[in-house]
């Protein structure tokens, strides 16, 4: 995004996607690019404990130990030379040594890759096989970054200021999170679990048809959400068993979708 035309400035998005309520929660731009230090100022503070699910970019002692003081529990991917891996247990899991109470690691092999998941919840709490299946929900995060930056195109701001990019990815939030309650609803209706709400379809119609007439202070008429939904709300197919190489658009850059690149991203559906 520049800032004039001889200079250019790049910021992180620090998103958190809950995949209990399966809904967007925080999607907030910072002005720099350390992941850790933006989710260790972005916890989330209320009167459950919270379970945060991580990759192995993640991995970093000062993090998990303030989240276990806050009384929550964290869930992440080690990274692979890690110097707590014990590579002579197959498939099991074995307690750390470390400032942190209750600490383990989760070790099994899937797709022939080998995953070694560190947690502080006791097993008492979540046995082995359950800290495998939360680890594995982390993957709706990455698809929901995914279905943003093909429908509302977060990967190139047209935006050249901080307060308007920023005024940008709070709306996109808000539509995000109104697709995906929408989503969730009508989702309750289909009976086949190889089919999907459309959400690129239903974002585009929310931008064209819902805000055009809340900008203009039109009434929501049932008349006109019962055919908004009609129209709106499309079935598609998915294909949950296919599971595609991460590859990224240029090479040394950090892979963004599960697919093929911007070809991928323009003729994608879901």
């Amino acid at each position: 995004n520049k800032k004039n035309k001889n200079d250019t400035f790049t910021f992180l998005t620090m998103g958190m996607f809950n995949v209990t309520y399966n809904e967007p929660v925080l999607l907030k731009p910072v002005n720099h690019k350390n992941e850790r230090k933006a989710m260790l100022d972005n916890l989330i503070d209320n009167n459950i404990p919270n379970i945060y699910v991580s990759d192995k970019g993640f991995q970093d002692n000062r993090l998990f130990k303030t989240v276990s003081d806050n009384n929550d529990y964290f869930i992440c991917r080690l990274r692979d030379n890690s110097l707590i891996i014990n590579k002579d247990i197959i498939e099991g899991e074995y307690n750390v040594n470390t400032n942190i109470p209750n600490t383990r690691v989760v070790n099994y092999k899937m797709n022939n890759n080998d995953y070694f998941i560190i947690t502080n919840i006791p097993s008492s709490v979540y046995s082995y096989t359950d800290i495998k299946n939360i680890y594995h929900k982390r993957w709706i995060v990455e698809e929901y970054f995914k279905y943003i930056k093909a429908a509302m195109k977060m990967n190139n701001f047209i935006e050249r200021d901080w307060n308007s990019i920023k005024t940008s990815i709070y709306c996109n939030l808000i539509i995000s999170k109104l697709v995906y309650f929408i989503k969730n609803i009508f989702s309750k209706k289909i009976k086949n679990k190889n089919q999907t709400i459309n959400k690129v379809a239903l974002t585009k119609d929310i931008y064209k048809k819902f805000l055009i007439r809340f900008i203009f202070n039109s009434k929501f008429s049932e008349r006109f959400l019962i055919k908004f939904f009609k129209v709106s709300i499309n079935i598609i197919v998915t294909h949950l068993d296919i599971s595609n190489p991460r590859k990224g658009m240029f090479p040394y850059t950090k892979w963004y979708i599960k697919g093929y690149g911007k070809k991928y991203i323009l003729e994608e559906n879901d």
